[in-house]
């Protein structure tokens, strides 16, 4: 019975010093950041049929560093115009070079490309800034969102980061835009041969099938009946580690607690 009651109060303390040890390493350890924010700014515009305005693709590292960048920006082509999209100082900001993976603008379905990455550095930026400005006309009446898509940012590493989007709005003459469709490629068709018949595409695909090798199943009687190769290399440990570098705030400190606490708890049974 002495030593039931010996074993709860220890396992009280031990509720204790984690609860202690928790309030610890909230107050101690940073937070860690919840992502990076990329947002078109100003968020709502108003104009006229026949205006020309510009909107800036604002990025916020939110504490991680960010080497590339790179978004999709839809909208109706038949409200708006794209004149112009430019880079920015967003990744060059302090003074390092950067250059322009891709930047397309196509206002037949209405979608810009712009993706850009740091050169020459080792580390990233952290720094809120623009990543690109756009300039757009206003040709129609009915208005028109600026929807971000496809949006990724990435560290040194080439991990991409946690990301969060706010888009914009375009309202002409005070009308309300619908919502813009997201605008698809067209699919490519390609035609295989089948005894059904020709195919309709003059471009014929033909895939020769290679028969497999049967599988050969050994069993071994004893140790010393089992082939082994000499020749058969160490397997390669992989990295299981893909994702952004995330810190454990407290870790440390919970582990120590429960070492100090188990020793505390074999002593008293011994």
């Amino acid at each position: 019975m002495e030593l039931q009651r010996t074993d709860k109060e220890v396992f009280g303390m031990m509720r204790r010093v984690l609860i202690m040890a928790m309030l610890v390493s909230m107050i101690v350890f940073p937070a860690v950041a919840d992502g990076v924010l990329v947002e078109v700014t100003p968020s709502s515009v108003d104009c006229e049929t026949g205006d020309t305005f510009t909107v800036e693709i604002l990025v916020d590292p939110g504490g991680y560093e960010v080497y590339g960048a790179q978004y999709n920006l839809i909208f109706d082509p038949s409200a708006l115009e794209c004149v112009s999209q430019t880079a920015g100082d967003f990744l060059t900001q302090d003074g390092a070079s950067s250059i322009e993976v891709v930047n397309t603008i196509d206002n037949t379905i209405g979608r810009l490309e712009y993706a850009e990455t740091r050169m020459g550095a080792e580390s990233g930026v952290t720094g809120a800034g623009t990543l690109a400005q756009v300039t757009f006309k206003v040709i129609g009446e009915s208005g028109s969102n600026l929807e971000l898509k496809d949006v990724i940012v990435s560290n040194p590493s080439a991990q991409e980061l946690e990301t969060s989007v706010e888009d914009g709005v375009c309202l002409v003459n005070g009308n309300t835009p619908t919502p813009t469709p997201t605008p698809t490629p067209t699919p490519t068709v390609t035609a295989t041969t089948t005894d059904a018949g020709e195919p309709p595409n003059p471009t014929i695909t033909v895939t020769e099938t290679i028969p497999e090798t049967p599988a050969v199943t050994v069993t071994a009687t004893d140790a010393a009946s089992t082939p082994e190769s000499a020749d058969t290399p160490a397997s390669t440990p992989e990295t299981a580690e893909t994702g952004p570098p995330r810190s454990a705030p407290g870790f440390g400190i919970f582990t120590i607690c429960a070492i100090i606490l188990s020793i505390y708890i074999v002593k008293r049974r011994s």
